[in-house]
């Protein structure tokens, strides 16, 4: 048996190591048995990882979709080629580099169209002795390819797989439930992130390590950068937050307690250019790209500002004209203007990507159908995604998108390795009313999100921002290499048997 994951640790209690075994059945079409592999399995570190995010103050475990064995090991994806066995290796790759051929979580239906999508045996699932077991069935015409590697994913990532075929299946994102102790309050109540201070809580990057969350603004022609305190790693997974007497403030009379946020430091610098309300801050994690759609002598373009740290300051230079009118700067339609001031995000709605010398942002089209890639290096570096979005069906971006390794989950729509596909609606995404969006940002290490904006703009002294996290859904929960090929025809159905036990 391949070695287990170290052991989990949640609070005071510490989670068993668990283990592996997978046994594959090919049979042909009157069901006599032509090919049986079992195979051990290693576990990898992402469960362990989404509860060492400090899950216990922000998630009620009695959330059904939340139960660690039956949902967060209860999808299969099956890859055409080995991936490496490493604990720390927990996102799937994208198509480009190792096709998925066959996927399952808890989706029972049999009357599916995705080629790839297989079907829960709920009859002979359940529990075992110290742990579970999932039995999943392709027909005939699911899951056909050559097979090298089997792995456990959630539930929701095996019901949606990796390149999405039919908007049939839960979504890929399931927020946790939001626990009113922990919350924040905007100063900009009443009017919707649309000021400097009110930015604080729509942070466009975070530094877990450091406990650092950065916010910026842009303000006609000033551009500020703000840094603050967030608390929300720091709490104790059984314990009660940090609190400071700064976080101390009345509503309405009344004293509440904002246990998120302080200001370290604030930095203002001022651009080129006066930007409207219709621009977007783009980053890569480390520099800002200010850009908007801008219309001179009958042509429409896009124009922008690079903003650079040098030392303690912030360093502004005009980037070159580039895209057309076909570009969508704002990433989704919105009647109210001072919502456009809210997109920014960088797993957000201009989610950019490193790869060696290039930084890839992708911007939506005017149409919502797909995404030009855009290199923030060269910006006259500029490829239309394919897409394989229905006629009629439109990208929407109320809710940010975020990376699972080179795979980009958006609210519904996914891109993997360029290519756009559609996608359910995720599960719990939206809006009350047209008061407030999710602003989910990803941790680069983990299938962890967090959530630091659920806001009202209501006046009054219950309608308050929140904080809560969430789990994406498609990462690689357990790896398991076949020692031999599994090659599935049209001629076959295929069972796959996943068992996940304790190990004493």
């Amino acid at each position: 048996m391949k070695e287990a994951v170290d052991r989990i640790q949640v609070g005071g209690v510490k989670l068993p190591k668990l283990k592996g075994r997978t046994t594959i059945i090919l049979r042909d079409k009157n069901g006599k048995e032509q090919k049986r592999i079992v195979s051990e399995n290693m576990v990898t570190n992402a469960v362990a990882k989404i509860w060492q995010n400090n899950f216990a103050n922000t998630l009620d475990v009695r959330d059904k979709r939340l139960l660690p064995i039956k949902n967060m090991f209860g999808g299969v994806m099956c890859f055409k080629q080995t991936i490496n066995e490493s604990a720390g290796n927990i996102f799937p790759p994208d198509q480009g580099t190792n096709p998925l051929i066959a996927h399952a979580g808890d989706y029972a239906s049999t009357t599916s169209v995705n080629p790839k999508l297989g079907t829960l045996d709920a009859v002979n699932s359940g529990e075992i002795t110290n742990g579970y077991r999932w039995q999943w069935f392709f027909n005939l015409s699911q899951g056909v390819g050559r097979i090298n590697c089997c792995c456990l994913t959630s539930a929701a990532g095996g019901n949606v797989g990796l390149t999405p075929i039919a908007n049939e299946t839960a979504g890929v994102v399931f927020p946790s439930v939001i626990v009113p102790s922990i919350k924040t309050i905007p100063t900009g109540i009443n009017s919707g992130y649309d000021t400097v201070d009110s930015m604080i809580f729509n942070p466009i990057k975070f530094d877990r390590v450091n406990n650092r969350a950065t916010s910026v603004f842009v303000d006609g022609s000033t551009f500020t950068e703000i840094i603050s305190e967030m608390r929300l790693t720091k709490f104790g997974l059984n314990t009660a937050p940090m609190r400071h007497s700064e976080d101390e403030v009345t509503v309405s009379g009344v004293v509440k307690n904002r246990y998120a946020w302080r200001e370290i430091s604030r930095k203002s610098v001022s651009m080129s250019v006066t930007f409207g309300d219709a621009h977007v801050v783009v980053t890569d994690g480390t520099d800002y790209w200010v850009f908007e759609r801008y219309t001179s002598g009958g042509s429409t373009y896009i124009r922008g500002d690079k903003i650079t740290h040098s030392g303690n300051d912030l360093v502004v230079s005009t980037m070159p004209n580039f895209g057309n009118s076909s570009f969508g700067m704002v990433p989704y339609k919105v009647t109210i203007i001072a919502d456009v001031k809210r997109k920014t995000s960088r797993y957000g709605f201009i989610p950019v990507r490193t790869e060696g010398d290039h930084k890839w942002a992708y911007f939506p089209t005017d149409d919502q159908t797909s995404f030009y890639k855009v290199d923030l290096n060269n910006l006259q570096d500029i490829t239309l995604c394919p897409t394989h979005i229905p006629s009629g069906y439109l990208i929407n971006s109320i809710q940010p998108a975020y990376w699972a390794g080179k795979i980009l989950c958006g609210y519904n729509y996914m891109i993997n390795n360029d290519e756009v596909y559609a996608i359910a609606i995720p599960e719990g995404a939206g809006t009350t009313g047209n008061t407030y969006y999710y602003n989910i940002l990803a941790f680069d290490d983990t299938p962890s999100l967090l959530i630091p904006s659920k806001y009202s703009a209501t006046n009054d002294a219950t309608h308050l921002g929140y904080l809560t996290t969430g789990i994406h859904a498609p990462y690689l929960a357990t790896i398991n290499n076949l020692e031999s090929e599994v090659e599935k025809t049209l001629s076959q159905t295929m069972s796959i048997i996943y068992e996940l036990v304790e190990v004493q």
